[in-house]
Parts: structure tokens; C-alpha cells; sequence
């Protein structure tokens, strides 16, 4: 029987031979970083297993959530953070979401292995490599051994087939799978590889393979996976020095699971409260009043997203009596869209350009009052999540949030198109 990458590549970093889903393997561990939330539990874990770094070029401090502090407590958090990073000679990267700020300095490479505790760590699969979430206790002994033991996830294949029309995006893809697989569990890859292949997955651009893997930590998985091509393989010659391995499934590997996906006649999805995977058709919220708007996030901060919503917000006005935030994913990534004039029409459309970052997705800015709604591109829409219990936010894609910004209630993004002739 042949392996599926997410073998080959767990198998390559460890001393076994002949790995397959469900063994248990201690791997060598390639990048691994601690984000300001998990701080003081990691910092803690980490003196009592010795306190020492084993390779200081492979371990990171990232600040992502709140790089500009709004209360004390944040500020303390971060001057500490600062502070030890100093005393153990480790780097502290501020430059946006890790997701995206991996593939900008070029640590998400096909191959690699990438632990920390992040659970949209599965992103980084988007470039071939493995990436999966474990908690800063775990991490802490991979920062002092450089090590890690792992059980070698199952993978579950989905071929995405099919062209999808204007102002129907990956994000739409990512919820129409996550809808029509997720319907009895959430979590319906819990634990596995999610392995994305097919016509449509041929064409995507990079930052529209990131959403997809991005999405996989909604379906319950450890890691996600999409075979690297030419187009990234480009992308990476100026990004990475080191030599790489690309690792691809065999013809006859284990898959546990196998779904075909036909998305020729999708239509955008909106994510109803409270879960992500609540999936219906955007007809189903037409019509929705909403508070507030939000584009950004590790799923939709990339440029590719913010085109798309200046292109629909190009010489309109935000709805009257709404507020827009939106956040770009990395410091490089505003400053392209400053560029392009992309930052200036969101601003003339009424929106407020955030510090970027994490923003609104876990809260940090944009709180909502009882009763509010949003409509965000943000991960996730758990009760409570942007703010008060009983407020609702409401997922959709950076083409469904920009329109409806403009009505200030949910909009199907191709009846602007229509209107817009």
C-alpha cells in the first residue's frame, strides 16, 4: 500500500520507515513560535523542562492578537513577552497574522513540520507543509528538545470540481463543503489530514488555497494538505534559501475518505449563527439588517480578498448607520493594497481601516452590543465570540460582506454585480 504526503512527511522527520495513519512517531520539528495569549502558560511549562532553546533559527515569538494594546493587561503582556524574548535571544515578529506571515518570510515551505498552538495552524498545508495545532505546554518541550511525539493523522480527500462565477469565492467553496459534509458533526475530519485536490484546486490562486486549508480547522482537522505546483514553487524563490522536499500522495494510498465536490453552480453561502458549519444558500439571509461589517482574518485578509471587495465598494457609501472594519492580514499586504488604491476606496466608502491583524475575528475591536449583528469574514461564529452572548455574527465571503455593506443588510454580491451593468 502506498502513503498519503502527510505519511511521507511524518516519516521523514522521524526514524521510522513504512508510516502509516495511526502510528505514533517523535518528529524533528522545523518551525514552532509562541503568540501572545499563550505566553505565560508556555513561559511557565518551559522553565520547568530546562529553559534552554535547542536551535533559536527554528523558534519564534509572534504577536498577531493584540499588537497594539487596549488595556493594561495586553500592555503587560507584550512588555513581558518583549522582555524575555530579549533575556533568550529569540526573534518577536510583528508583522500580522502568523498564517499569513509564515508564507511572507517564507517558513510555510513544502515539508516542513510546524507545531504551536494556533488552531488555524492547518493554514500553512496550503504550501505543502505539515501544520497542526498543540497547546503551549507541548510546545515548550519542543522549544527545549526540538522534538515532537505525534500520531499520524488519517487523511480525508476531497476533489473540488468545477469553475465557479464571478463574486463566488473559496470561501463559498470552503462553506458549501463544510455545510454539506458537516451536516451531522462540526468536526467531521476530526483528528485527519484534509487533503483538497481537483480542477478547481489546480486553479486557485495562493491565497485562495490558504482559505481552503484555513478552513479545515472548522471540519475538526489536525492538518490540512494541497500538493505544491509550479505557481508556488515560483512564488518560493524568493522566499526560501534552504532546499525543500515536495511530498505527494501515491495513486494507491489509504484514504479513509474520499468526497467529490461539484461547485459549477454554487451559490455565495452565509454561515448562520452559532456555528460554521450552519451553511445555507445566501438567499436564505437576504434581506438580514446588520450593525456591523468585518473583512479580514487569517481565512480573508489576504490581497486577493480586499480586491474583491473594492472592486464591489469602488465609488459607493457603506450603509447608513453601520460601520465597516477592515483589517489586512500583514503588514505587507496593507502596504500593497496602499499601492493599488484599494486601502483609499474602502476609506471614501465610509469603512475604517483597522491596525490589521486578529482584529475583530476573536473580539479584539468591533465589540458587539446584545441584540447586534454582524456580518464578518472571520473564522468563526461560536456564541459570544465578537462580543456580547446574544449578539450574532453572521460568516460570508469578502464578495457577500462588501455588498451587503452597501445595503447594510445581507446582499447576494452578484445582484451588485447585476446592478452595477
Amino acid at each position: 500500500m502506498g502513503q498519503t504526503a502527510t505519511e511521507k512527511m511524518l516519516e521523514a522527520a522521524s526514524d521510522e520507515r513504512g508510516v502509516q495513519a495511526g502510528d505514533t512517531v517523535e518528529v524533528d520539528v522545523d518551525v514552532t513560535w509562541i503568540h501572545e495569549t499563550q505566553f505565560d502558560i508556555f513561559r511557565e511549562a518551559f522553565e520547568q523542562v530546562g529553559g534552554e532553546v535547542w536551535d533559536r533559527d527554528k523558534a519564534l515569538f509572534m504577536i498577531d492578537h493584540f499588537p497594539n494594546p487596549s488595556t493594561q493587561e495586553q500592555a503587560d503582556r507584550l512588555a513581558e513577552l518583549k522582555a524575555y524574548a530579549d533575556q533568550e535571544d529569540i526573534d518577536v515578529v510583528k508583522v500580522g497574522i502568523k498564517h499569513q506571515a509564515w508564507r511572507m518570510l517564507g517558513l510555510a515551505r513544502p515539508g516542513a513540520i510546524m507545531v504551536g498552538p494556533d488552531s488555524h495552524t492547518p493554514t500553512a498545508g496550503a504550501f505543502g507543509a505539515y501544520a497542526t495545532c498543540v497547546g503551549p505546554t507541548d510546545t515548550a518541550v519542543v522549544w527545549n528538545t526540538g522534538k515532537i511525539w505525534l500520531k499520524v493523522p488519517k487523511t480525508v480527500r476531497i476533489d473540488i470540481e468545477g469553475t465557479t462565477e464571478r463574486y463566488v469565492t473559496p470561501r463559498d467553496v470552503g462553506f458549501h463543503i463544510l455545510g454539506a459534509l458537516g451536516e451531522d458533526t462540526d468536526y467531521f475530519a476530526e483528528g485527519a489530514t484534509v487533503e483538497y485536490g481537483g480542477s478547481y484546486v489546480d486553479g486557485l490562486s495562493l491565497d485562495g488555497c490558504q482559505t481552503l486549508a484555513n478552513m479545515s480547522t472548522e471540519m475538526g482537522a489536525a492538518s490540512s494538505y494541497i500538493e505544491p505546483n509550479e505557481k508556488l514553487e515560483t512564488y518560493l524563490e524568493s522566499k526560501v534559501d534552504d532546499d525543500y522536499t515536495i511530498y505527494t500522495s501515491d495513486a494507491d494510498a489509504d484514504h479513509v475518505e474520499r468526497h467529490t465536490v461539484d461547485i459549477e453552480a454554487l451559490s455565495p453561502q452565509v454561515a448562520f449563527p452559532h456555528s460554521p458549519s450552519n451553511v445555507r444558500d445566501v438567499s436564505a439571509a437576504v434581506g438580514l439588517e446588520m450593525n456591523q461589517f468585518f473583512l479580514g482574518s487569517c481565512a480573508n485578509g489576504h490581497l486577493e480578498d480586499l480586491r474583491v471587495a473594492a472592486d464591489i465598494l469602488e465609488g459607493e457609501t457603506i450603509a447608513a448607520g453601520t460601520d465597516m472594519i477592515v483589517a489586512p492580514a500583514t503588514d505587507e499586504i496593507r502596504k500593497q493594497a496602499s499601492m493599488e488604491g484599494i486601502l483609499d476606496t474602502f476609506v471614501q466608502a465610509g469603512a475604517r481601516v483597522s491596525s490589521g491583524y486578529c482584529s475583530a475575528c476573536p473580539g479584539y475591536e468591533g465589540i458587539l452590543a446584545e441584540g447586534e449583528r454582524c456580518l464578518a469574514t472571520s473564522t468563526r461564529n461560536y456564541r459570544g465570540r465578537m462580543g456580547h452572548r446574544d449578539s450574532e455574527v453572521y460568516l460570508g465571503s469578502p464578495a457577500t460582506v462588501a455588498a451587503s455593506a452597501i445595503t447594510g443588510e445581507i446582499t447576494d454580491p452578484r445582484a451588485r454585480m447585476e446592478a452595477t451593468k
